[in-house]
């Protein structure tokens, strides 16, 4: 049986994302993750600007001529669903909504994470897909269906990354299949582990919690 969430037309499941997502953007500074008992734990900086920009949408030529700010701006004000009802609905394809449905798998499994639902999160170590598309750290989740993963860019240039504080960056999904492949050519992921405890740098009082 469906969720109320699941039967949601997509659009206002964007709304609800950004609205999970601002409410976290205004308890929490960032947040440490760690990932073994023996290595450094990384932080992530939590920015709204994230929600359209970071997570995919902005990948999407469906949202090419919109802002990240434009978009956050719309679904403060109430419009946003006025405005993409606007778009022809030609415009809607197949693909589009396949490629839609990908970043929303990755936004429920997110929020949750940031949210401190740790459970079924992976952190890997390295995550190098491709030769253009390689991340320091990454969070990932998995169905029956799809690979999600979050992957964090250090905020150091260094290549000895000096400093264990990574920025969000991006998001992506995967097929079951698509991932087998990667896994064979080994070209994706290593050191896969589960989450040990997550720390919350809430902003109100500028402490950690740890969400154990």
């Amino acid at each position: 049986m469906k969720t109320d969430l699941e039967n949601l037309d997509w659009r206002y499941k964007i709304e609800n994302y950004f609205f999970r997502y601002q409410k976290i953007t205004n308890e929490i500074r960032n947040i440490k993750v760690f990932y073994s008992d023996s290595e450094p734990n990384l932080s992530i900086q939590i920015n709204l600007l994230d929600f359209p920009h970071a997570l995919g949408l902005k990948k999407l030529a469906y949202f090419k001529d919109w802002s990240a700010n434009k978009i956050n701006i719309w679904i403060q004000s109430g419009k946003f669903i006025k405005k993409m009802k606007e778009k022809s609905n030609s415009k809607v394809t197949n693909s589009i909504i396949n490629q839609i449905e990908a970043k929303i798998f990755v936004w429920e499994k997110y929020l949750l994470f940031l949210e401190g639902v740790k459970l079924k999160t992976l952190v890997l170590s390295n995550v190098n897909l491709s030769q253009h598309l390689n991340f320091f750290r990454g969070l990932m989740w998995y169905d029956d269906k799809r690979y999600a993963i979050v992957g964090l860019n250090k905020n150091s240039k260094s290549d000895l990354y000096k400093h264990d504080y990574c920025h969000f960056y991006t998001a992506i999904s995967y097929t079951n299949t698509k991932i087998s492949k990667l896994l064979i050519l080994g070209k994706s992921i290593k050191k896969v582990d589960f989450i040990k405890k997550i720390w919350l740098n809430k902003i109100e009082t500028n402490r950690l919690y740890n969400t154990n």
